[in-house]
């Protein structure tokens, strides 16, 4: 029984195995950062390279990747559904940025 201490890229060329999933597309055509859990692609720019970035960046306020696709995925919810109740969310805060003011 052999480990394996390579990893083949899609293309067919070989890495060691510590270059997979280190956010930097060493394989030249993005087999090496596939299916990782720790980044986020964020695109494909010129010379078929990919640009990555931590994981823990996307959806931070801060745009990231070069084209702002970490920003542009988030969620954004709303903490008030009810079109009634956010109404008088509205009215009440203008009302005290009024006699506040």
């Amino acid at each position: 029984y052999q480990v394996r201490k390579l990893f083949e890229c899609r293309n067919h060329d070989c890495i060691p195995y510590h270059l997979v999933c280190n956010l930097i597309d060493d394989c030249d055509d993005g087999s090496d950062e596939e299916d990782c859990n720790n980044h986020f692609i964020c695109n494909q720019n010129s010379y078929r390279s990919w640009q990555y970035i931590p994981i823990v960046k996307v959806c931070d306020g801060v745009a990231d990747c070069i084209n702002g696709k970490d920003e542009r995925v988030c969620c954004r919810t709303r903490v008030i559904n009810d079109w009634k109740l956010n109404a008088a969310a509205w009215i009440i805060g203008g009302a005290a940025v009024l006699f506040n003011g």
